[in-house]
């Protein structure tokens, strides 16, 4: 519906009096005069495109444009990097479909390429043994995904023999498969930063009261254990039994192998070091599933995740949510890392404020800056939004330099099937800037868009909601991280809610601790801070034999937290800091750090995130918008090529003179006019910072989010937060109410 028919509504013309009824003929010559226009701008724009070139028509574009895949009919249900990259491989061969998969990572470290194949069925049988016969490995299959390797030798046989067509279509045309996607690489929040758990949490206490976690099994859910060998009969007990579920079958984990699983067992046996531990090793959401499986077969009670997924809808809906639903339902309780997402995190509804398509991340910014660690090769960015149930709005990621060049883009097709995701992975080049843009396609209405980056930052971050999955199930017990030091919230913990509104985190623990497996680096992020909750729910189950894993999670919420940050149980701390009370059966006072007092507001100092810090000046630095070039060359029709230069005066003179004429005769028509609403208001202005550093002293210019001279954050010179109006604390980043960065 136009502007004018929203506007300017009238009664139907029979209910008019005579006089006002429109009249045939001024509407009869309207209609020419528009057609008219029409026409001479048509012709106008095809001479202007043959004379000056067609880069003005152009968005912007890779200097080596992707080829097109000739295979259309089944591109909508192939995530789009794949499509391209087979493309690639047919129009310019095997040595550049190479660079363009290791650009991009899509290979590991043997050259295999690793998909998901999504079926319409759970029976996979048939269909893995025709997988097979195509020369792919399959290495797993969890209720309707199968996930298969291929190397590129066997893509090259199938290329030799199959002209016309391509591998990766010929899976999709499969009897079953509905989509062709690559498998969520899971987010491992930790980092090489410290902490003292064990007696902080008030573990020791029960420990001597005689509480270690005696009889309760725990299982260790993650992505490597590389290192737990040497570790045991000194930092780690022998794990009763060690399975691997990923795409390696080690338990080290895939590639080079993972530590981050052994530091975790190590924290789980520091708080319940009578507890009997069991290790699983994951890679991809359909393992984690067979992983469970499999702990459950064990008998564990207690089950932690120092890990999850951005790449799932944030409701407690996904696949992941509903295995954790699933163990809780048969008595485990699931204790999981919130995420360190708080400042890699980006959210907002879908704007478009001036109607090209893009959405502007602030008033008359249609790109956002990006950055990864620098220990991190790639970046990767991930754009969820919220409409997991239809999947038909569409929108598209892109990735730009700071000119504007376009380096990618991920533009799978969301028809009802594919996943409501566009996800890019970029080797990154050192000292490169690099931003993103979002675009609708036609007919995309505006949702939530959710942005985030692995290991890194984001030019406008919002803490709000940057929880992972499966963090946000119902049942799993969701675990920030404070400083044990100082009980601060660090800057990186992940808030809620989940999208659908649910508190989260629930509990807060420490970080920041010492791990034989990290030093001389000191164990941080809720990676950390998860397997101190997971072994006081060790703790607890000894204590309480007859406690469902409802009524544990029930205890530590409410008898083994601190209150912290807003009064009351918040989407930052969650109920509190873990500090266990006196042991059952004993009146021995739980040695505690002094009890600070609870603000609105916590004031979040800025520590060291996870890995080198990655420090970009989001505001101080303007990005340059995009410069336009040119996609592909435009040819005119032939008969406009003799008017080029005569042509387009004329057709210039007569669009004037038909333009004239068609709006004295629609004043003519339509005597009045109503006056249109006012444009409706744009983003809210950007909070302003101080000018001057108060590390330094040095001077800013006004908006200045961070000092050019040493780095510091630089405080708001507001006493309200700019989104919901509450009060905030000098020196917050956060707003305590809304938990949107200030």
């Amino acid at each position: 519906m136009s502007d004018e028919e929203s506007t300017d509504r009238t009664v139907p013309v029979g209910q008019l009096p005579k006089a006002q009824a429109p009249q045939p003929r001024r509407s009869i010559a309207v209609l020419v005069a528009a057609i008219l226009i029409a026409l001479v701008i048509v012709v106008s724009l095809a001479a202007l495109a043959h004379v000056f070139g067609p880069a003005w028509l152009a968005p912007p574009l890779s200097p080596t444009p992707i080829p097109t895949s000739t295979i259309a009919p089944l591109d909508d249900e192939i995530v789009s990097v794949l499509r391209d990259l087979f493309a690639v491989y047919q129009a310019e061969g095997k040595e550049a479909a190479i660079q363009f998969a290791r650009q991009r990572g899509l290979l590991d470290e043997n050259d295999d390429l690793h998909l998901i194949l999504v079926l319409d069925t759970a029976d996979t049988v048939s269909t893995e043994a025709q997988v097979t016969a195509m020369g792919a490995r399959v290495v797993s299959a969890y209720e309707n995904e199968i996930y298969v390797v291929v190397s590129l030798a066997a893509i090259e046989a199938y290329a030799a023999t199959h002209t016309s067509t391509t591998f990766v279509h010929d899976l999709a045309a499969l009897e079953h498969i509905i989509a062709v996607r690559l498998p969520h690489e899971p987010v491992i929040p930790d980092g090489p930063i410290q902490g003292e758990g064990v007696r902080y949490t008030g573990a020791d206490v029960w420990h001597a009261a005689g509480f270690t976690g005696q009889g309760v099994k725990v299982g260790i859910l993650d992505f490597g254990f590389k290192g737990y060998e040497d570790l045991v009969g000194t930092e780690l007990p022998r794990p009763a039994a060690v399975k691997a579920f990923n795409y390696s079958g080690q338990i080290e984990g895939n590639g080079e192998g993972e530590i981050h699983g052994a530091a975790c067992a190590e924290v789980v046996h520091e708080m319940a070091p009578g507890a009997t531990l069991y290790f699983a090793a994951c890679d991809t959401t359909g393992s984690v599933g067979r992983a469970v499986d499999w702990l459950l077969q064990q008998g564990v009670q207690v089950i932690s995740l120092s890990g999850g997924w951005e790449t799932l809808p944030l409701d407690g809906s996904g696949t992941l949510a509903r295995t954790v639903d699933r163990a809780v339902g048969q008595g485990v309780v699931w204790v999981n890392a919130a995420g360190n997402e708080a400042e890699a995190h980006y959210q907002a509804l879908f704007t478009d404020a001036d109607g090209d398509g893009w959405h502007e991340f602030a008033p008359n910014q249609e790109s956002m800056r990006v950055a990864c660690s620098a220990s991190v090769p790639y970046l990767s960015i991930y754009l969820n939004w919220r409409d997991w149930t239809a999947r038909t709005v569409d929108y598209d990621l892109y990735l730009v330099d700071k000119n504007g060049n376009e380096l990618d883009n991920s533009r799978t097709v969301q028809n009802g099937r594919n996943e409501p995701l566009e996800w890019i992975k970029w080797l990154v080049t050192a000292g490169e800037e690099y931003y993103i843009r979002i675009k609708a396609k036609p007919g995309a209405h505006p949702v939530t868009l959710d942005v985030f980056v692995s290991r890194g930052e984001v030019e406008y971050p919002v803490a709000h909601s940057s929880i992972i999955s499966p963090a946000d199930a119902r049942s799993a017990l969701a675990v920030g991280a404070v400083n044990w030091q100082n009980d601060t919230l660090e800057d990186f913990s992940s808030h809620g809610p989940t999208w659908d509104g649910r508190r989260k985190p629930d509990l807060a623990g420490p970080d920041r601790v010492q791990s034989a497996s990290y030093a001389p680096r000191l164990f941080d992020g809720t990676s950390a801070a998860c397997p101190h909750v997971a072994g006081a729910a060790a703790l607890v189950r000894q204590a309480f034999p007859s406690y469902t894993a409802a009524q544990v999670r029930e205890y530590l919420t409410t008898q083994a937290a601190v209150d912290a940050g807003d009064p009351g149980p918040d989407n930052a701390y969650g109920a509190g800091i873990l500090r266990l009370p006196a042991p059952p059966g004993h009146e021995v006072p739980t040695p505690r750090p002094p009890t600070r007092t609870a603000s609105p507001a916590p004031t979040l100092t800025r520590l060291p995130a996870p890995g080198p810090s990655v420090t970009p000046s989001p505001t101080s630095y303007t990005p340059a918008r995009p410069t336009p070039t040119a996609l592909t060359s435009f040819a005119p029709p032939a008969w406009v090529t003799p008017c080029c230069c005569i042509g387009l005066p004329a057709a210039s003179g007569c669009a004037l003179v038909v333009l004239a004429v068609g709006l004295g005769l629609t004043f003519a028509a339509r005597r009045q006019r109503r006056q249109r609403p006012a444009a409706p208001a744009g983003p809210p202005p950007m909070p302003q910072h101080a000018a001057r550093c108060p590390r330094c002293n040095a001077a800013n210019r006004p908006g200045a989010r961070f000092c050019l001279r040493c780095g510091q954050a630089l405080p708001l010179a507001i006493a309200h937060c700019p989104h919901c109006g509450r009060p905030v604390r000098p020196g917050s980043r956060f707003c305590g109410a809304c938990g949107r960065r200030i």
